[in-house]
């Protein structure tokens, strides 16, 4: 479910609780950033988990837990955004794995229907 505010879907209410929708930029400016590779996008469009090997590079640390927005490496668009499954120190030694769930996207059905009313 989404709440509006001024016309624009910023507040999203979903099973891990409230959150930023991707169109809330004014959060999601301030959020965390992860870039992953053209060849991950298609896959976290469609709801994928975030693995290690589509990571190409990390913004800032960040802690187990946090809430981060994940960008495709071309045009740095918000593609989703995710959990973190542990900090960013332990996620750079990975080489592959489940490193960050992806719990809002472009093309799931919140964002489906906020895109159709916007």
């Amino acid at each position: 479910m989404a709440f509006f505010v001024d016309g624009r879907p910023l507040i999203l209410r979903t099973e891990r609780g409230v959150l930023p929708s991707l169109k809330f930029e004014e959060v999601i400016q301030s959020l965390p950033r992860v870039v992953v590779d053209m060849g991950a996008v298609a896959h976290i469009a469609n709801g994928a988990q975030l693995m290690r090997p589509g990571i190409r590079s990390f913004g800032v640390d960040f802690a187990k837990g946090d809430l981060l927005v994940i960008v495709d490496e071309k045009y740095s668009k918000p593609i989703a955004l995710g959990i973190a499954d542990m900090d960013s120190v332990s996620m750079k030694s990975m080489a592959k794995g489940k490193v960050i769930e992806n719990v809002h996207y472009v093309g799931d059905e919140v964002w489906k229907s906020f895109v159709s009313v916007v």
